[in-house]
């Protein structure tokens, strides 16, 4: 009977997943006509990132009426994720977000739609072109730009459109890459991280992220690996509790060594401070804390007690990092004292190695700490920790709100992308979510659009060719790869071979003898003992057409190599280096020009670059660096070795 009743609840459920489908099916028609509904049945979309976007983003395509939906991601799902990531509950967490959010999305449309999770990292060579190409378009819901930029050009490689969107408190964005058409992510300039000058550090703080940058470098220096570079290193007698020879050779106790960093810390570092009289012309100057005298007015905080087992649950239990009241100076001083003995008693061993992580509540509880001390002796605003973790971690908080709109806004995108892939590449328009009305008196809007742009000439991902490569790697020399591959399928034949970096073949005449002597050896090697593997990317540049491309490596078997007419099989193919050009007639000036295009990415661009594996520095010594050929230059590790 129990068995006749579920199969009956689940054939209803079937039903009335059907219905709704026909419904959206019915709607998609209306607006967009009859041919949109076997289009949007035919899409494949692939879903990277399931977090505050991407869990909407997953509930709008489907409740719209697309049936073959794959998530990858590969984070789990912490209880910070509940208020916003609506797909998932309190039994979920600890669980992979990709996975669930995949179940609970297919339960909204059961038996009509296929949603496939995946836990792991686009950026693994797994997902090479090839994967890409399978998908009609894809949908970026990332929250950092290495993955972003990551996806972007394997999207650009493959030709798939790809839906860009994120969002920031109040604001967010949806863009569409269509390659060759409009920009790319790379296209658009970045904005620099915030800096802040050392000595406002080190010495003269006046905003709470002064602060919460100095308390992180503090827990760097006392728990982290020994480096020279922390702005904190000068602090008189702190050595003693933090070095080798010190920290783990001392025999006080956890509270005596909380003391210790105390004093060092909050009272005689603060006295040499205040005796600088040069630094206080124009400001008060600092107090230095009796942080054990402050610490004496509050309860002590226990961090697990005994129990050494769960840490950081007792530390979310007994110090709530979430308040949005500032804490007391008295009760940042009992913190700061308990937390540092709750890490020298339970987290000993791994003194020396620890860094920060926002989301390690030991951790966000001595920065909040240290930093609201810190704050008080400089008469700075103090900071509750909910804003602190903010701060430290670089976090904008999300607002459900405008995750909910940046994914409907996606879901307009992809329908537009489906409904005339060709001409809504020529009149592409990128949609803005701001945090207030914008535009004329009577005609404001809180969603703004603009018309996208080409591509970037001077890209380093829209500039060059691409090509997909199927070839089983362990029975290729580079000599015959070189042969095979390079001067007979891509037509090249002055040609500079770049992988990861490495500068592994150069028939450029300007080569001394040392390089050409390393050239012809490397011909001899086989492919995998010069490091090719699945998923990584060639750079081939002819030097003499002005011409390159990036290949895309997939390694195959035998088996299925010799099913290819060559025995291997190239899909794409060179690209001349208009930008480059231009570049050049533009600027004759320095030989070898460094420009910085955003964060972590390099170009080296001019009309002459020396054929070396090595830069010079301002010394004119050498120094290790990018190869140089004759064309502008990008760092691989950038593009797909991340």
């Amino acid at each position: 009977m129990a068995e006749d009743q579920a199969r009956d609840a689940l054939a209803s459920a079937h039903r009335a997943s059907a219905r709704a489908l026909a419904e959206s099916y019915k709607s998609l028609a209306v607006i967009y006509g009859a041919e949109m509904v076997p289009r949007v049945q035919a899409a494949r979309l692939l879903v990277v990132g399931a977090g505050g976007v991407g869990c909407e983003l997953l509930k709008d395509l489907v409740q719209t009426g697309f049936t073959c939906v794959e998530v990858v991601d590969m984070d789990g799902i912490d209880v910070s994720n509940l208020n916003r990531q609506f797909l998932f509950r309190r039994r979920h967490v600890g669980q992979p977000k990709s996975i669930v959010a995949a179940e609970q999305v297919q339960s909204m449309r059961p038996g009509t739609c296929q949603v496939k999770g995946v836990v792991s990292n686009v950026t693994d060579p797994r997902f090479d072109v090839s994967f890409y190409r399978s998908f009609t378009v894809v949908c970026n819901a990332l929250d950092n730009a290495d993955a972003r930029r990551h996806v972007n050009r394997m999207c650009v490689a493959a030709g798939v459109p790809l839906v860009e969107s994120g969002s920031t408190g109040y604001k967010g964005q949806v863009d569409v890459v269509i390659p060759g058409k409009t920009e790319c992510y790379d296209c658009k300039p970045k904005v620099p991280p915030k800096t802040f000058a050392v000595c406002t550090i080190r010495s003269t703080p006046d905003k709470p992220e002064h602060c919460i940058v100095w308390a992180k470098y503090l827990y760097s220096l006392l728990f982290g690996p020994r480096d020279e570079s922390n702005v904190l290193t000068d602090i008189q007698g702190i050595h003693e509790s933090c070095s080798d020879e010190g920290n783990h050779a001392r025999h006080e106790s956890p509270q005596a060594y909380a003391l210790h960093v105390a004093a060092s810390v909050f009272q005689r570092d603060i006295e040499t401070q205040i005796s600088m009289e040069d630094l206080w012309t124009r400001r008060a100057p600092p107090t230095a804390l009796d942080v054990k005298g402050l610490a004496a007015k509050e309860e002590e905080v226990s961090f697990g007690g005994s129990n050494a087992s769960a840490p950081r649950e007792s530390v979310s239990r007994r110090v709530d990092l979430s308040v949005q009241d500032c804490w007391s100076t008295a009760y940042s001083a009992r913190v700061f004292l308990d937390v540092i003995a709750f890490i020298k008693r339970y987290r000993a061993d791994k003194i020396g190695t620890l860094s920060f992580d926002k989301d390690d509540a030991v951790a966000m509880a001595f920065v909040a700490a240290a930093a609201n001390l810190r704050a008080a002796a400089y008469g700075v605003e103090l900071v509750s920790p909910f804003k602190a973790k903010g701060i430290a971690g670089n976090i904008v908080h999300a607002v459900a709100t405008t995750n909910a709109i940046v994914a409907g806004l996606v879901v307009l995108q992809v329908l537009r992308i489906l409904s005339d892939p060709i001409a809504y590449g020529q009149s592409h328009r990128a949609a803005f979510v701001t945090s207030h009305l914008t535009g004329a008196v009577g005609r404001q809007f809180l969603i703004n659009n603009e018309v996208s742009k080409p591509p970037n000439l001077t890209c380093v991902t829209c500039s060059r060719g691409y090509a997909a490569l199927k070839i089983p790697l362990a029975d290729y020399t580079l000599g015959e790869f070189l042969t095979r591959v390079v001067q007979n399928a891509l037509c090249a034949k002055t040609v500079a071979l770049v992988l990861k970096n490495d500068l592994l073949f150069d028939s450029d005449d300007g080569a001394d003898d040392v390089e050409k002597e390393m050239y012809d050896a490397n011909l001899k090697k086989g492919l995998v003992e010069l490091g090719f593997s699945n998923g990584c990317i060639l750079e081939v540049s002819d030097l003499v057409l002005n011409r390159s491309c990036l290949v895309c490596i997939t390694d195959v078997s035998q088996k299925e190599a010799r099913a290819f007419p060559d025995g291997f099989l190239l899909d794409g193919g060179m690209k001349e280096n208009v930008a480059h050009v231009e570049a050049n007639t533009l600027d004759m000036g320095s030989s070898a020009r460094k420009s910085e295009d955003d964060a972590g990415l390099e170009m080296w661009s001019g009309p002459t670059v020396e054929s070396r594996k090595h830069a010079l520095d301002a010394d004119g010594q050498e120094t290790e660096g990018p190869p140089r050929t004759k064309r502008a230059k990008v760092n691989l590790n950038d593009i797909i070795e991340l």
